[in-house]
């Protein structure tokens, strides 16, 4: 009979952290989305359900900005509306000018469709004023994801986000 000496789970933890899997998508992994009311962020959730991408939904530029910086691998949606069309546009500024690496989507009302050029001209990757067109956001957030990285994680972290209770 062959029978296995005791574990120490410390040490059995320790030497798991060793193992690395390059293979797990980051948790950084979310979509920023920066509107009003919610109606962008509802519709993207919908869209990007399978495999489910995370939506983090902002209210105000500060917001969007310090949500940014936390998760450096996301992509952000930001709306302008006729009412605050300023907004908007200063916040692509602000993350083409000290955030290159960040995608910025705008989702508009059909009334600011000409503001689509000077959004691209301020980062802007895409352009979209209704949930049809919105279709085009989804691989665009995929592909952005697939070129992130991957970050290294343990046995144990890779085993706790897998369970249904999470991170």
């Amino acid at each position: 009979m062959n029978v296995s000496p005791p574990v120490d789970i410390k040490h059995a933890m320790a030497d798991n952290k060793r193992t690395v899997d390059l293979v797990t998508p980051p948790a950084d992994h979310a979509v920023v989305v920066m509107e009003a009311a919610g109606y962008w962020a509802a519709a993207l959730r919908s869209l990007l359900s399978d495999p489910p991408v995370r939506i983090v939904q902002t209210r105000s530029r500060p917001e969007c900005l310090e949500t940014v910086a936390r998760l450096p691998g996301c992509l952000v949606v930001v709306e302008i509306a006729r009412a605050d069309i300023d907004r908007g546009l200063d916040l692509l500024a602000e993350l083409d000018e000290h955030r290159g690496s960040v995608p910025a989507i705008v989702a508009a009302d059909c009334e600011c469709k000409n503001y689509q050029w000077l959004a691209r001209q301020l980062g802007a990757v895409d352009f979209v004023t209704n949930t049809r067109s919105l279709r085009r956001v989804a691989p665009i957030a995929r592909r952005h994801f697939a070129a992130q990285p991957p970050v290294a994680r343990s046995d144990v972290e890779r085993t706790l986000a897998k369970l249904p209770w999470g991170e």
